[in-house]
């Protein structure tokens, strides 16, 4: 692709596909960008998009597909740029969709290589040098070496979660969207092989990022504002990293350890925890800390039959999942546990699917997130007998969202009268404060001691005073913690 006659660099986009931990290096990408001078922009004026891909499942592969072929049929996108994990996969077959299509191998040089190849050069060695044409990647110099320490000789990837919400954009190329929620990611990769999932050939072997470097990570963060870190990994739970003292450091230490650090200025929440992760180590150091934690688990459940569990090869089964649920709320003070919930797995009979219903039931979760399984060529599960209809699915998967909208609703009302931290993310045409709480509730903050002008993006302690007929909680202020802007 030839430069533009200015050389100018040009207003790209960052379409973020996929989990938590993507969103995170999609920050670093647009930061990165940004610092290269990039104008971010929308996807309808940008000229370049970049793909920030997914395939743990056969669906998300084939929207990575779609997205691909949307961006690329776009008169004003001269390039589209595609990494993560359906570009470590298929890399020959997306690459193939379009001749406007690059693919990107590492997130960590994702922009060095835009940029080069806008600039008529091939992406590659030339583009992973510390700066381009006398832009630096980022704002701070030794970004390029928050990498994670590979415990094998898997490629190590990038970590600096400074960026946009997702759905926004930065106000100009120099300054990105000021975020109250910030992302942290301190592990990459998995040693799970459950039988639907690539993500451990996509991702890796597990590997941590190394203490000093998250240490430096969550400075930053709060130096400019940050009111929650949301501690990310592919899985969490095997964060292991030598302490200051050369003995290994877990996620319990992790939580301490970053807990000190937020005090008094945001509160910490960790991402999805894989059940088994999940130790009386960890919840005591979330009890020890109920000033700064988020009362929250994200408890990846996918089935609560456990034939179909082992089908999976989940490590756990419904008893255990249980018996960990139980001690999460018995140990930390209002607790709230979120799910992931697959319907229509192979072998999923309508027995199977009502015994996981009920499970999910007995569990009051806060929240299920459900997907419809979808093969995923090269998975053990595409090849299993017993594959389910897929209106079978569909129809499986509205009864689980329908229980998990009942539960969120009676777990919203249990806690009217709580005073909870409630981080407003942003406030709309009408004045109306929107977040979140820290057991991560929809909330509305329209009441009590809001700043002048009424609330602010920012950190509060809120009495929650009530809750409409969608689940949303509605609160009163009580104590403005901190705002974005104070930094």
């Amino acid at each position: 692709m030839a430069a533009p006659s200015n050389g100018e660099p040009p207003r790209v986009c960052v379409v973020n596909l996929g989990c938590r931990v993507n969103r995170v290096e999609s920050d670093w990408m647009e930061e990165s960008l940004a610092g290269f001078g990039c104008a971010m922009s929308d996807p309808e004026h940008a000229q370049v998009i970049i793909i920030n891909s997914c395939a743990v499942t056969g669906e998300a592969q084939a929207k990575t597909r779609q997205a691909v072929r949307r961006a690329a049929s776009r008169g004003g996108v001269l390039l589209v740029g595609v990494t993560g994990c359906a570009a470590a996969l298929d890399a020959e077959g997306i690459s193939g969709l379009s001749d406007k299509v690059v693919i990107l191998p590492s997130k960590l040089t994702a922009a060095q290589d835009v940029i080069a190849v806008w600039r008529g050069r091939p992406a590659g060695p030339r583009a992973s040098e510390p700066s381009v044409e006398g832009h630096a990647p980022v704002s701070r110099p030794d970004a390029a070496g928050l990498a994670c320490e590979p415990a094998t000789d898997e490629p190590s990837l990038g970590v600096s979660p400074r960026g946009i919400a997702p759905g926004e954009t930065p106000r100009d190329g120099a300054h990105l969207v000021e975020r109250v929620r910030r992302g942290v990611k301190v592990q990459d990769g998995c040693d799970n092989r459950c039988t639907y999932c690539v993500v451990w050939k996509a991702r890796g072997a597990s590997r941590s990022v190394a203490l000093d470097r998250i240490d430096d990570e969550v400075a930053l963060v709060l130096s400019e504002g940050a009111c929650e870190i949301d501690l990310s990994g592919v899985n969490l739970g095997r964060f292991e990293a030598r302490g200051d003292d050369g003995r290994a450091m877990g996620l319990a230490g992790l939580i301490e350890r970053v807990c000190s650090a937020a005090r008094g200025r945001a509160v910490v929440r960790s991402s999805s925890l894989e059940p088994q992760d999940v130790t009386a180590d960890v919840l005591r150091a979330m009890a020890r800390n109920a000033d700064v934690v988020c009362p929250h688990l994200h408890l990846p459940l996918q089935s609560g039959c456990d034939e179909t569990l082992a089908l999976m090869r989940r490590r756990y089964d419904s008893a255990d999942f249980s018996r960990i649920a139980q001690d999460a709320r018995a140990t930390v003070a209002g607790m709230s546990l979120t799910t992931d919930v697959i319907a229509g797995f192979p072998g999923e009979t309508e027995e199977r699917f009502e015994r996981s219903l009920e499970f999910c039931r007995s569990m009051g979760f806060s929240k299920m997130h459900v997907f419809r399984y979808s093969a995923r060529p090269g998975t053990p599960a595409a090849s299993m007998a017993d594959q389910v209809d897929p209106e079978v699915s569909r129809l499986r998967a509205r009864r689980l969202r329908e229980l998990s909208r009942e539960m969120r609703i009676r777990d919203a009302r249990l806690r009217v009268g709580d005073v909870e931290h409630v981080i407003v993310e942003r406030v709309d045409e009408r004045g109306v404060a929107w977040g979140s709480t820290g057991s991560y509730h929809d909330v509305v903050l329209d009441g009590g001691d809001l700043p002048s002008g009424g609330a602010a993006p920012g950190l509060y302690e809120a009495r929650l005073r009530d809750v409409d007929d969608d689940g949303v909680l509605h609160a009163d202020a009580l104590v403005r913690v901190r705002l974005v802007h104070e930094g």
